[in-house]
């Protein structure tokens, strides 16, 4: 039996050197921590075939903005928490879980953007984040945790929250839903 290619847990923890990383061929899984405190760390390339993202893979990065290619199918619990540069997330097409507290206290993090194939929300998943814009599927997520989309520990809404798009398969452009003030 093939062992699976991963970048091994804690590998490049707290390297303050790395500013930019891709992810080599074939690689199948980052671990756990991998680059967890890499305050430096402003890009990172994860190709096709990098199937899962463990706990706190990128916690505490540097990172700007994620866009992850179709073949990832979990993203860990806390995988991108407290990336404070962090604006963008667009999640592809596949990917079947996102873990609790995934992208939570992104504060600058104001778009997410989950395409078809989500089985299942964890909790707080964006919490303490400045989303305005939020683009969910329009097919049922089975598995939506309690307080997925919490803002506070407090049990609030996101308090930035704007616009909710629904995207449909079929669709050329997703429904928008703008979010009264209150």
């Amino acid at each position: 039996m093939e062992k699976t290619k991963r970048i091994e847990e804690d590998k490049y923890f707290n390297d303050d050197t790395l500013t930019e990383y891709t992810v080599e061929e074939g690689v199948e899984e980052i671990g756990g921590s991998a680059f967890n405190f890499c305050e430096n760390l402003k890009k990172v390339t994860i190709p096709r075939g990098v199937r899962r993202i463990c706990e706190d893979a990128f916690r505490a990065t540097g990172l700007t903005e994620v866009t992850l290619k179709e073949g990832v199918e979990e993203i860990g619990d806390w995988a991108f928490y407290h990336c404070s540069s962090l604006e963008r997330v667009v999640l592809v097409k596949g990917i079947r879980k996102i873990g609790k507290d995934a992208f939570a206290y992104n504060k600058k993090l104001t778009e997410l953007e989950i395409h078809e194939g989500v089985e299942e929300i964890g909790e707080r998943f964006v919490l303490g984040t400045s989303l305005h814009t939020i683009t969910l599927p329009l097919h049922p997520i089975p598995r939506f945790r309690d307080l997925a989309f919490q803002g506070s520990y407090r049990g609030l809404p996101l308090p930035s929250h704007r616009t909710l798009r629904l995207r449909g398969t079929y669709h050329a452009a997703p429904l928008s839903i703008r979010i009264p003030r209150i």
